[in-house]
């Protein structure tokens, strides 16, 4: 993830050679969302190629589990950074008044 200071905003590759980027809480939520969302599928995908024995269904929910976690782990790590710019600001103003 790069921070974009002209823009405000932090930018994250998306794995699919896309990029993602965060300009307000609302993103990253959905993004955190998504996050889990794969995560879920990825256990389900596991748990079924464990019942099935099929190694590469396993193999390949492990992956999607680990995606996810990485989707949610930027998703965080962005609001966390809004969150410090924000608390910047205020602090500047203050300094101002």
């Amino acid at each position: 993830m790069v921070y974009n200071p002209k823009a405000d905003r932090h930018i994250a590759c998306t794995g699919n050679g896309s990029e993602a980027t965060y300009p307000n809480r609302e993103d990253s939520v959905v993004d955190d969302k998504k996050g889990k969302t794969k995560h879920v599928g990825g256990k389900i995908k596991e748990e079924a190629g464990e019942l099935l024995g099929d190694r590469e269904l396993e193999r390949k929910g492990r992956l999607e589990q680990r995606e996810g976690e990485a989707e949610q782990d930027a998703a965080r790590a962005d609001e966390r950074a809004r969150e410090a710019r924000e608390r910047k600001r205020e602090a500047e103003r203050l300094q101002r008044d």
